[in-house]
């Protein structure tokens, strides 16, 4: 097991980009999280991802850089190690007062999980 540790710096806090890596993570399926840094006036943000290959993590590691009309991931400082299989998903560790600032974003992630989920179910249905 591979664990990547990234810690990305520039518009990557309140721009979405946490649940835009929590997207890209579906694709690749690691453990771990993701949070903004208590440093924001840097805009930065940690994530750890732990995956089977480290082929997988580096590919992670690449799609995190994420630039868009939104977000921009400047500085992607990208370090690999031993995983220690501590996390059984990839989950974004939210601060005290997001909760409430950011229940959009958990419906977002849940509706897409769902609606992948029921694509998937309706696909085999039809090959049935």
């Amino acid at each position: 097991m591979i664990r990547l540790t990234a810690f990305l710096s520039g518009r990557v806090p309140g721009v979405g980009y946490r649940v835009k890596a929590i997207t890209l993570a579906d694709e690749m399926d690691p453990a771990g999280i993701i949070q903004d840094r208590p440093d924001k006036s840097v805009g930065s943000v940690l994530v750890i991802a732990e995956g089977k290959k480290k082929d997988e993590s580096e590919w992670f590691a690449s799609a995190i850089a994420v630039k868009n009309a939104l977000i921009h991931a400047d500085n992607v400082d990208a370090q690999y190690s031993q995983g220690s299989g501590q996390h059984s998903a990839f989950r974004k560790i939210a601060g005290p007062k997001e909760v409430r600032e950011r229940l959009p974003d958990g419906v977002e992630i849940v509706n897409y999980r769902f609606l992948k989920g029921a694509a998937c179910l309706y696909a085999k249905s039809r090959e049935a």
